[in-house]
């Protein structure tokens, strides 16, 4: 007696000794993500101390100072009311593509029976992984290390004075650098992490004996859901590229730097951030390879073998006689469906990436930039460009 496959659960975003540490200060629990009463509680730590502290200590916004106050620091407002709350929601947003891409691998037939106990073992290995103290403990070290690194380069740069008075970090740039700032970046490596998690159960899947489909009409050997579930990321790439956005922002409007000089920045983290979450794709071109190079041998071997006795019998076909008589008619239905069999798989793409996944991404990826863009190219032919790149060839 068989039975179906336990439904597969995923969280790779919930879950971990900071969720737990969450729940024992109760701004969750295990049944409710609460995300509303975290962003609110993740903005009231990082961004509403720093206004406060500047007021406090007097540090007024300037007409020849635009740095001069956190109010005018588009930066600190891309950090902490864009991209925190978006790290923050994202950790349920990606369950159900990601734990439905799992689920269809299964049910599709792509893991074979035979290694689905293998297939689990991965996934429950990551999700181990996922619950790691030392793992969150070195993040948090890296946080708070990148964090005063950056606060002594802006320091020094003046670059944000409302961070410092001279030599002298202000009330709000000690609270930058020792609370904000260090938990922005803890959710940031932190995702890092897990992202590596995913990494790594896509790089285990793609070393199982697939059962991938040269000729399969998604036109990827049956991996295209895979490709499909990328999208799942669009609200980290967002989250990731409005920071990026913000930084420039920042450079541009309050330190006067052409938008030129950052276009290597721009396109760098561009780049960067959709190849974090196209990377693991790449895993499966060499079984993907693999097995269209193996099913073109034997398809074309067939096809061979199949016109060949159809082509005898039509030219073996006596003068006046129908060639119904030799079973013609009867073949060209199967010897069609072979010739589109072979077609398919030598059209087959070997890397699963489809236009539904990353479209979501590139999107995100842009938008924060948009409003900088248009400050250099006019609005319509910016929009035309993007939607030019859109419609065309995408994949």
């Amino acid at each position: 007696m068989t039975h179906d496959p336990e439904p597969i659960v995923f969280p790779l975003g919930a879950s971990g000794p900071f969720h737990r540490l969450q729940v024992a200060l109760r701004l969750l629990d295990h049944e409710r993500p609460a995300i509303g009463r975290r962003v609110v509680a993740c903005i009231a730590i990082t961004w509403v101390p720093l206004v406060l502290l500047s007021w406090w200590q007097g540090l007024a916004p300037s007409a020849d100072a635009a740095t001069a106050s956190v109010m005018t620091h588009i930066a600190t407002y891309a950090r902490f009311l864009v991209t925190l709350p978006l790290l923050i929601v994202a950790e349920n947003s990606v369950r159900p593509h990601l734990e439905q891409a799992l689920s269809h691998a299964v049910t599709s037939g792509l893991v074979p029976k035979a290694t689905y106990g293998r297939f689990v073992d991965i996934m429950m290995r990551a999700l181990q992984a996922r619950e790691s103290t030392a793992a969150e403990v070195v993040v948090l070290a890296l946080a708070l290390a990148t964090s005063q690194i950056s606060v002594t380069v802006a320091t020094h740069g003046h670059h944000a004075s409302w961070i410092h008075v001279g030599p002298e970090l202000t009330w709000a740039g000690r609270w930058y650098a020792w609370v904000s700032l260090p938990l922005l970046q803890f959710m940031i490596y932190r995702w890092f992490y897990r992202l590596s998690l995913w990494w790594r159960v896509m790089f285990g899947l793609s070393r199982l004996d697939l059962n991938i489909l040269p000729g399969h009409p998604d036109e990827r050997g049956g991996l295209a859901f895979l490709g499909d579930s990328v999208q799942a990321f669009a609200l980290l790439a967002l989250a990731f590229a409005g920071a990026a956005a913000g930084s420039v922002a920042d450079f541009v409007l309050n330190e006067g730097a052409p938008l030129g000089e950052l276009k290597g920045f721009i396109a760098g983290a561009a780049v960067g951030i959709l190849g974090l979450f196209l990377g693991p794709l790449f895993a499966f071109f060499r079984p993907a390879y693999r097995a269209k190079d193996e099913a073109l041998i034997r398809y074309e071997a067939l096809a061979q073998r199949h016109w060949q006795t159809f082509s005898d019998r039509w030219l073996g076909t006596a003068p006046g006689e129908s060639a119904s008589g030799h079973g013609g008619e009867t073949e060209f239905s199967p010897l069609a469906d072979l010739a589109a069999l072979v077609k398919g798989a030598r059209e087959m793409k070997t890397l699963p990436i489809t236009k539904e996944g990353v479209l979501p991404l590139v999107i995100a990826i842009v938008l924060p930039f948009l409003p900088l863009l248009a400050t250099v190219f006019p609005l319509d032919e910016l929009l035309a460009g993007i939607v030019h790149v859109f419609l065309g060839k995408a994949e």
